[in-house]
């Protein structure tokens, strides 16, 4: 009977061990393309490590998380590899051509001990400098104090002036100062201090003609020369130009409002996708309407609504130019639904409702290109949630600017269907296997003892 009882337990323990464990997470696959809604082909170039591409719009409209986790990339062969994504940054284009910059010397006067320019400066309509000359006549020195640089040609700034000089002696060093000016009045400190030099030495020759300036405009430069320079004279000046900065191509979601059934004065939006916005604009359809109200966004219809901004807006003609109002700046937010609330009092904007529209950048998407291509980006799933496998090393260290010349673009293919609709749904809640599987241990342990104790009491009793 004893060995029975053992033999029975032990199934029991099995059956048991078998159900918890078919129900644990560690038995369970790793996803899939078909596990997603939607699919976009990636194609990197020939040769490249490290793809880069902007995410799609259509990804937008189709991911079920608000933090994108629901998307994976996978090679030709289904393995999953490593992804990133990051917030676009402007890519650098070509740099203007340098720029040859007109300058006039600024000779000391003994007679002003407080070292002021006392100059006599002729423009034209533009501001260019046509001439300067002291404002007084029979200086006792004609030590030049300063070099004033005319950069009213320039659209910007130079990253850089780039400057040439003739010396007697054989070494020249010495340190100079940078200021700027937009009405030759007023001067505020550009470069506090910087090294010219050209040294020679044993045929070898060493210099430094570059001053680095700030990113601030100013349309005339003034350049100090000291005590110690008086033996240098300047010959050319040229404006050397960082490369421009091309900010990627914003884009717009416009959305059409829709009277909530519920409240007066309330007009509800729908983004339909979750665009990481920036920007919100409010767009009055009837000229010259003017309201106050309450912008509000909230995540899902489920979730609490967050004031994004308060104020007025407008769309006002005047001499049939139309004045409406500027873009709203907001924290980056993914945010789906948005409200307008208005006071019952507000009758400024007419009959017409209103239209949001939301500025925003595709992400970037780094990934490995890691096996055979074509790459797959597959995203849709309330099935899913976020990468569990650790962004690869390399992808992290991409912030660094050194590490950019390994990034290649690709370009997107073809949109595929995988999974469809379906997986855009989240699953029923599963089974409480683990409970069910409880109640049998102890109903068969209950029921092992009820049959041991009638087995006993038969033992105990045989003529019962």
């Amino acid at each position: 009977m004893v060995n029975l009882m053992l033999a029975i337990m032990k199934q029991t323990a099995i059956l048991s061990m078998m159900l918890l464990f078919f129900q644990s997470p560690a038995f369970g696959r790793p996803p899939g393309p078909d596990d997603f809604a939607f699919g976009t082909e990636l194609i990197p170039p020939a040769g490249a490590a490290i793809g880069q591409v902007s995410l799609p719009e259509t990804l937008y409209r189709h991911v079920t998380r608000s933090d994108l986790g629901d998307l994976r990339v996978f090679n030709a062969a289904g393995e999953m590899v490593p992804h990133m994504l990051r917030q676009p940054r402007p890519s650098e284009g070509e740099s203007p051509d340098p720029a040859e910059l007109s300058f006039f010397p600024v000779y000391e006067n003994p007679k002003n001990p407080e070292g002021r320019l006392t100059l006599q400066i002729t423009t034209d309509e533009n501001g260019a400098i046509l001439r300067t000359q002291p404002r007084q006549t029979g200086l006792a020195s004609d030590r030049v104090s300063a070099y004033l640089i005319d950069a009213t040609s320039l659209d910007t700034l130079p990253g850089q002036l780039v400057l040439d000089w003739r010396q007697t002696a054989e070494s020249f060093v010495v340190n100079v100062s940078v200021s700027g000016s937009d009405d030759l009045t007023r001067w505020r400190s550009l470069v506090p201090q910087t090294t010219l030099a050209r040294l020679r030495y044993g045929g070898h020759a060493l210099g430094r003609h570059t001053l680095s300036l700030p990113p601030r405009p100013a349309r005339y430069l003034r350049i100090s020369w000291p005590e110690e320079a008086k033996d240098a004279r300047l010959t050319k000046v040229r404006a050397v130009f960082s490369p421009r900065k091309i900010a990627r191509q914003r884009r717009y979601q416009r959305i059409e409002a829709v009277v909530s059934p519920d409240q007066a004065h309330v007009y509800d939006f729908d983004a339909g996708g979750r665009f990481y916005a920036d920007s919100v604009s409010l767009r009055l359809p009837e000229r010259n309407s003017l309201v106050r109200g309450v912008l509000k966004s909230r995540k899902d219809a489920a979730a609490i609504w967050h004031v994004r901004h308060r104020g007025i807006f407008y769309h006002l003609t005047v001499d049939d130019a139309n004045i409406t109002s500027p873009a709203i700046s907001v924290s980056p937010t993914s945010d789906r639904y948005w409200r307008l609330e208005t006071g019952p009092d507000d009758g400024g904007m007419g009959e017409k409702p209103p239209v949001l529209e939301l500025g925003w950048l595709p992400h970037e998407l780094l990934f490995l290109a890691r096996g055979k291509g074509p790459f797959m980006l597959a995203y849709g799933s309330a099935r899913i949630g976020p990468s569990a496998q650790p962004v690869h090393a390399l992808l992290q260290a991409l912030d660094d600017s050194k590490n950019e010349a390994l990034v290649k673009a690709a370009r997107l293919g073809e949109t595929l269907r995988l999974a469809g609709e379906a997986v855009l749904k989240p699953l029923p809640p599963p089974l409480p296997w683990k409970e069910w599987v409880l109640w049998a241990v102890l109903m068969t342990g209950a029921g092992l003892l009820g049959w041991m104790a009638w087995r006993l009491f038969r033992q105990m009793n045989p003529e019962g």
